[in-house]
Formats: structure tokens, C-alpha cells, sequence
């Protein structure tokens, strides 16, 4: 009876649909009109010159040359 009780005040717990708090959606800010267009990085943005596009590009022209020879 003991585990009947435990299993049954587990799934009210697990299974009982909790408000957690209303996210209100309204009242967002505006885009910003007058800032420039790529001011900033975006997070997780990699700056680079253009060289290592340059080169993962030949780097793939490369392994596509040497597959075609092996197989």
C-alpha cells in the first residue's frame, strides 16, 4: 500500500499541469531604425579576412581530386 501511495503522489506530482508564470509578449522593443545594419558581431559570429574560405575551398577541391584518383 506504501508503494501504491508513493507511485500515485509521484505521477499527481510529474502529471498535474503547473502554471510556471505567464511571458508577457507584448511591450517589446522596437528594431533600432537608426543603428547601422552589421554594427556589432552577432555571438558565436567568427570574424575573418576571407582567407580561410579561400583555403577550406581549395582544401576541398584537393580531397575531391585525390577521392576521384582512389576510387
Amino acid at each position: 500500500m506504501k508503494r501504491f501511495l508513493t507511485i500515485v503522489a509521484l505521477s499527481c506530482v510529474l502529471f498535474v499541469p503547473t502554471m510556471a508564470g505567464e511571458i508577457p509578449t507584448s511591450g517589446a522593443p522596437a528594431p533600432c531604425v537608426d543603428c547601422p545594419a552589421m554594427s556589432e558581431p552577432s555571438p558565436g559570429d567568427i570574424p575573418s579576412d576571407g582567407i580561410a574560405a579561400i583555403a577550406s575551398e581549395g582544401l576541398l577541391d584537393l580531397v575531391g581530386a585525390l577521392s576521384s584518383l582512389v576510387f
